[in-house]
């Protein structure tokens, strides 16, 4: 429970989330998701997939491959981005099942203006697709959280590595699949819930009889 506390407490997650998602309409108002996606659709499905398939299949096992990859070297810092990763998943997903916002690609809605504003609030109204689709992406989350914890006191260039990888899996999940994944605003807002859960586990892992090796260190703790 005290871990549970400290992450949304040094996350700032519940003041976050508002903001967020009032980001997300004001998008969403003006146009800007829609004008985004829009200027993705423009690819040939062959460009597209030619840059976006890597990142968004590699980015959908890529947060769980990686603990488990360096467990044996540092298990404490696999622990560090394991949960990470599960609790960002689980508050992306309840926020998916919540507000069961449209995907790019839905059809019942023509008009993209109107299909990038549409939300069906509820649990799962818009079905299974919400926790998919929905608001806000999964990938951008997910693969922020485990970046930030992963790259923690990392050389540099291993930094840039990480940073490249994140950026590419954020415009992959706007403009791959010629703009079908996610809206410009799903995939920020999961950026920001991604990088803010991860810090708040550095906070908490930093705290004395909490992590026992030092971050950034690749020993084992006892």
């Amino acid at each position: 429970m005290r871990y549970i506390f400290s992450i949304v407490k040094n996350s700032y997650i519940i003041l976050l989330i508002p903001l967020l998602y009032g980001g997300t309409i004001l998008c969403a108002q003006m146009g800007l998701d829609a004008a985004i996606n829009k200027a993705a659709r423009l690819q040939s499905e062959f460009i597209s997939s030619i840059w976006s398939e890597l990142p968004l299949h590699v980015g959908s096992v890529a947060p769980f491959l990686v603990p488990l990859l360096i467990y044996f070297k540092s298990r404490s810092r696999s622990l560090l981005i394991a949960q990470s990763v599960v609790f960002t998943l689980v508050i992306v997903t309840a926020l998916k099942a919540i507000t069961s916002r449209v995907d790019p690609e839905n059809i019942s809605v023509i008009d993209i203006y109107l299909r990038s504003n549409t939300f069906e609030f509820g649990l799962l109204e818009n079905g299974l697709i919400s926790v998919v689709e929905g608001w806000p992406s999964g990938h951008t989350a997910t693969n922020t959280a485990m970046a930030i914890a992963a790259l923690l006191g990392a050389s540099p260039r291993i930094k840039v590595a990480g940073v490249l990888w994140v950026i590419w899996v954020v415009l992959a999940t706007i403009f791959g699949d010629r703009g079908g994944v996610h809206w410009f605003s799903d995939s920020i807002a999961g950026m920001a819930i991604g990088a803010a859960i991860a810090y708040a586990h550095i906070s908490f892992y930093a705290k004395p009889n909490t992590y026992q090796a030092p971050v950034g260190q690749g020993q084992k703790s006892p």
